[in-house]
């Protein structure tokens, strides 16, 4: 209490002109003065530092720090308003008061500073929340347009999903995209974006392109670029499945493509679907086996596709008829192609297979597995439902064959006695 009055005593004796001996009594006329103002006398850094550089202090990372790899995020730190929840002073609020001694200096220079509402000040959060909003408007896509995963831009619709220029006719998809790096002597490690792009217009031509560049972008752009000038033309049976089931192989990836009726769908490899849809392929089956690197799945299904055959090319390699039994006209046989030349029984081998997948296939048949039995053939019951219904059983199956071979349906006694027809039918004159 005597150190802060000696204190009070100086500064009044230095406003009046007197010596600091002067008597106590000269305090009451002078406590009113307006240049009279309490002066805080602990020093700290918390007093003689603003929240800038106190914020700075614990968030800045030095040179070496950054060389090691530190403090990456902290651009997007956000700085926290010390004075939130307080009346007085730079709180929250519309009326931002200035307080001398409390939130500003007493003297700014030689004015006393008087109290008043403070000026507007800039945010200084401002330029991280408008680059955080900036991400979280980017993440809001079409459920259509993300892709595989949300994370990654493999799958995405390109042009929805970034601004880059591309062909207007074609639908450009990522394919797979990773960082790729190797070592150099003069750089180091160099690191670089690596990306594959496919294109296609729906209907029937496909591109497929990569590219690798020092940023993300870069490399998808220069990928849709290879792509755009790589195009195939894909034959299609009735503009929706592959014309027969052939095998692929790329490498350690192998591809069994099957091809289904209309309505099927796409049951295969996600990298297989997403080139099908570009292509305008709706029903396929495919399995993958062995590698299942997006790029090799790229390549060996489109070397699969081009090396299609027509059916008048398997005619003229068999010198045989490719006759189609279709399973929605009860296997009802229909000639798709005929050799200029086609060969009799006679002169087909024994040990020559006249099956066509088999053929397309190049040999390579592809093992089904047998289905397990249902439960119930070894019940009792199941017996006893077989014995009654074996006069009946297959009966509608044998109506169809002999439909698809004769044109009619006619008994083995036709031939011998005309009159011997199904009930309903007339007889032959």
């Amino acid at each position: 209490m005597a150190r802060m009055l000696g204190q009070l005593r100086a500064v009044v004796a230095r406003l009046n002109g007197a010596s600091s001996l002067a008597p106590l009594p000269l305090l009451q006329h002078n406590l009113t003065s307006p240049n009279l103002h309490q002066v805080r006398t602990a020093v700290g850094a918390f007093n003689s530092q603003g929240s800038d550089s106190l914020w700075k202090s614990i968030t800045i990372v030095s040179k070496n720090g950054a060389r090691r790899g530190r403090g990456k995020k902290t651009n997007s730190r956000l700085i926290k308003d010390l004075y939130k929840g307080v009346a007085l002073g730079t709180g929250q609020g519309d009326n931002k008061m200035v307080w001398p001694g409390l939130n500003t200096s007493v003297l700014r220079g030689r004015q006393v500073v008087q109290q008043g509402k403070m000026e507007e000040k800039e945010d200084p959060n401002a330029a991280v929340k408008e680059a955080k909003d900036e991400v979280q408007s980017r993440r809001k896509l079409h459920p259509l347009d993300r892709g595989f995963t949300s994370v990654n831009v493999c799958g995405r619709n390109l042009k929805n999903t970034t601004n880059l220029n591309f062909h207007e006719d074609f639908d450009f998809r990522v394919i797979d995209s990773r960082n790729v790096s190797h070592m150099t002597g003069m750089f180091g490690r160099y690191q670089q974006a690596a990306t594959v792009v496919a294109c296609g217009n729906g209907n029937g031509v496909i591109g497929l392109g990569a590219g690798k560049a020092l940023t993300r972008n870069s490399s998808i752009q220069k990928a849709a670029n290879r792509a755009i000038i790589r195009l195939v033309h894909v034959e299609r049976y009735n503009n929706s499945t592959v014309l027969h089931d052939f095998f692929s192989q790329y490498y350690a990836t192998k591809i069994f493509v099957t091809r289904k009726p209309e309505g099927y769908g796409l049951n295969c490899h996600r990298v297989i679907a997403l080139m099908c849809r570009l292509i305008g392929i709706k029903d396929l089956e495919a399995t993958v086996e062995g590698s299942v690197m997006p790029m090799n799945i790229a390549k060996a299904f489109l070397l699969g596709l081009v090396q299609q055959k027509k059916y008048e090319q398997f005619a003229e390699e068999k010198k045989l008829h490719v006759v189609e039994f279709d399973p929605k006209r009860r296997n009802y046989p229909s000639v798709l192609a005929s050799p200029e030349v086609c060969r009799s029984n006679v002169e087909i081998p024994t040990s020559e297979s006249i099956d066509f997948n088999q053929h397309a296939l190049g040999g390579k048949v592809r093992f089904e597995k047998p289905k397990r039995a249902p439960f119930f053939v070894r019940l009792k019951g199941w017996e006893i439902h077989l014995k009654r219904t074996e006069r009946r059983r297959g009966a509608k199956t044998n109506e169809y064959e002999l439909m698809a071979k004769y044109g009619e349906l006619n008994s083995f006694l036709t031939a011998k006695y005309p009159e011997a027809v199904r009930p309903g039918a007339t007889p032959k004159e």
